[in-house]
């Protein structure tokens, strides 16, 4: 492949991600989750998904360090969005969850995550999403 294909494939993938996070950033606004960032989202999203976690694994399934995280989590606590815990047992760990307010506002946000994935892979057949699947599937595996 020449690099001037590589830099379109490159141009085309970061279109697409652009596009992506515009149509997302529409949805937040129309379902009350502006005075979230995207930091806060992918906070709060990949926390209702898991449901209680230690900061530090939080950390690790978002790709951040714990102070970056905690920054985060700081801003979440005082918008009332999550909850801090230190188990009895071991005061050194913190393990996060989402507030009932979290919660609704996870709710929110996976039905986003829902009708933005609709809308931008909704012109494609079952077979190109099956292939467009395998291929960022083989695009993301570690190594």
């Amino acid at each position: 492949m020449e690099k001037t294909d590589h830099e379109l494939l490159s141009y085309l993938f970061w279109h697409l991600v652009e596009k992506y996070e515009a149509i997302e950033e529409q949805y937040w606004q129309k379902n009350g989750l502006e005075n979230l960032t995207r930091a806060d989202i992918r906070a709060v999203h990949r926390l209702g998904l898991l449901r209680r976690e230690k900061m530090s694994n939080l950390a690790r399934h978002l790709r951040l360090t714990v102070g970056t995280l905690t920054t985060t989590i700081n801003r979440l606590v005082e918008k009332g969005y999550v909850l801090r815990n230190r188990p009895e047992e071991d005061r050194r760990i913190v393990e996060v969850t989402l507030s009932p307010e979290g919660q609704e506002a996870f709710s929110r946000i996976d039905q986003v995550k829902k009708i933005v994935a609709d809308h931008i892979f909704g012109p494609l057949n079952d077979e190109e999403k099956k292939v467009l699947y395998n291929l960022l599937k083989k695009l993301n595996q570690e190594g």
